[in-house]
């Protein structure tokens, strides 16, 4: 009676039951402490589970394989009772694969990875004993990277088939985990079943590596099958849909979440917030957060980012929700909430909102976290602020590139070249390199001082530390030798670029353009033809302004 409780899942009724047969004086055969201790392992009563362990220990029962392996799953489970487990185990007579199996998962658990391989050693050495499904789930848990789950993989392979639809399934979990897609679709092919996590597996791993597209096509096979999708595959798909920027196809995982009852689910619908908010507008991504049943930090932060995306009215609509989130139920707005907060400034007419927000920041001290720091000098810099960006920045704590990138940017994009690149002098002085993103505004500053000189310097830079294939890079070069008047500097420094896109052109273009040489805009501008680049507005504005200037009619 008391196992068909445990078995059924009424645990407190089992052990009333069991007090029930004590009261009346029953005596406990070897099956009632396995029974009973299972009860108190699901319940998390550790006092009690003791207490039967030491009535097991009374009546010899202890060194039984079936209260012993109850009792080392209790001591693992509840509390993290390590070497009670290990006693436990150490004093039992027989040891059966149950058992064993008991040992390996709780220390794989906890992440005692060399005491599993130890214990599953001396499981082998026991000539009864072969390693089952149990065993090798829990081998594969304590798999970090993709050679280890290869070794795993090839003791499967030894012992039984990886079609197995339960070691099947997390090997294909793992090996997507592992980027080894290939590995992990050759596995899903030749499972005989597949269970929803098989597939909620497969495609969770081609859209963690970037592949939208087999990711979706795995989603709607799943859904041919009659497989009813969980909230992990459903997921997946709509992360599928963000990169390949199909948001018709994320309207049909939409109506699947809602077939299959997952629309107010938080975690799904965080993710469709952020298709919608991507590519169809706030509209339909506000109805889908105020659907959600119960909103976590994520699905708040998700929609205003959302909000911060938009182009105009970003900040009051983004602050609105802030506040609401700071009424609502007990959460706390987080780093990706200020984030999101401070993108959605955009221009002067949002510096009430930024400023706000920072001084919330500053009362809650978390100026010192770098990202933070870094989006506040951001913030005003798009909102035009050049002085309070520049107090922001030098109050910092610990300032990276981003951090130097920005606030060089802030004052060539105000026209202060020469304070740009005393900033520059001094990021290189604390240790901080040039990179992708700060070079571009050096080079840049050189142009509004006409410095060609340091702007030859950088030249250097570039071609010393391997810049030259960085098309931002290359086309600041290209327009500071225009600007510095020399276009025969400015056209090698375009030679130097292998694989010369549109950005790069636009750039040589311009400079032809500023110097009146309309023939080699025109001749340029046909290379773009000639090598299938689609030109953009920038194109034509630089092409027109070079004829422009010399009435050339094209």
């Amino acid at each position: 009676m008391i196992s068909s409780y445990v078995h059924h899942g009424f645990f407190e009724k089992s052990l009333k039951m069991f007090e029930q047969m004590l009261q009346w004086g029953e005596r406990p055969n070897q099956f009632t402490p396995s029974v009973t201790v299972r009860a108190c392992t699901n319940l998390g009563f550790q006092r009690l589970g003791m207490q039967i362990h030491g009535m097991s220990i009374g009546l010899g029962f202890d060194r039984d394989e079936f209260a012993g392996s109850s009792l080392v799953d209790m001591y693992f489970k509840v509390g993290g009772c390590l070497d009670d487990a290990y006693r436990v185990f150490n004093g039992l007579y027989n040891r059966d694969s149950v058992t064993w199996n008991v040992m390996i998962s709780g220390f794989a658990q906890v992440g005692e990875t060399d005491e599993v391989m130890r214990l599953f050693g001396e499981m082998r050495v026991d000539d009864r004993l072969s390693p089952n499904d149990f065993t090798f789930s829990s081998l594969l848990k304590c798999c970090g990277c993709l050679t280890e789950v290869e070794q795993i993989h090839g003791l499967v392979l030894k012992f039984r088939t990886e079609t197995d639809i339960v070691i099947g399934s997390v090997l294909v979990d793992l090996y997507g985990k592992c980027g080894s897609l290939n590995s992990s679709r050759r596995i899903m092919d030749s499972m005989r079943g597949k269970d929803s996590f098989t597939w909620s597996s497969i495609i969770s791993g081609y859209a963690r590596n970037g592949s939208g597209e087999e990711a979706l096509i795995m989603f709607s096979d799943m859904c041919r099958q009659d497989v009813k999708p969980d909230q992990y595959a459903l997921s997946s798909a709509l992360k599928a849909c963000v990169q390949i920027g199909g948001i018709e196809t994320g309207v049909q995982v939409h109506t699947q979440m809602i077939k299959h009852g997952y629309q107010r689910d938080c975690f799904v619908a965080s993710v469709l917030l952020n298709l919608y908010a991507d590519f169809n507008g706030t509209g339909e991504a506000e109805k889908v957060f105020r659907r959600i049943s119960d909103r976590d930090i994520v699905s708040w932060n998700s929609m205003m980012m959302g909000y911060a995306q938009m182009s105009e009215g970003s900040a009051i609509s983004c602050i609105k929700l802030y506040r609401e989130l700071r009424q609502s139920n007990n959460l706390k707005p987080d780093e990706a909430t200020m984030l999101a907060v401070l993108k959605s400034c955009q221009s002067n007419l949002d510096l009430q909102v930024g400023l706000q927000i920072h001084n919330e920041i500053v009362q809650s001290g978390q100026t010192q976290k770098t990202v933070i720091a870094n989006a506040v000098i951001s913030m005003y810099s798009k909102c035009g602020e050049l002085e309070d960006s520049r107090k922001a920045f030098d109050t910092m704590f610990c300032r990276d590139d981003i951090s130097w990138s920005s606030i060089i940017g802030n004052y060539v994009q105000n026209g202060v070249d020469l304070e740009a690149l005393r900033l520059c002098k001094e990021m290189l002085a604390s240790g901080v390199p040039l990179t992708c993103f700060s070079l571009p505004l050096c080079i840049t500053a050189c142009s509004g001082l006409a410095a060609m000189d340091m702007g030859k310097q950088f030249h250097v830079f570039v071609t010393k530390y391997g810049f030259k294939g960085n098309i931002y890079v290359q086309s600041s070069m290209i327009d500071m030798y225009a600007k510095c008047g020399s276009m025969e500097d400015s056209v090698k420094a375009f030679s130097e670029q292998e694989n010369p896109n549109v950005v790069v052109f636009n750039a040589l273009i311009t400079g032809f353009a500023q110097h009146g040489k309309a023939r080699e805009a025109i001749n340029t501008f046909e290379k773009i033809e000639k090598m299938e680049i689609i030109p953009n507005k920038f194109s034509f504005l630089a092409l027109l302004s070079a004829c422009g200037k010399k009435c050339v009619l094209l």
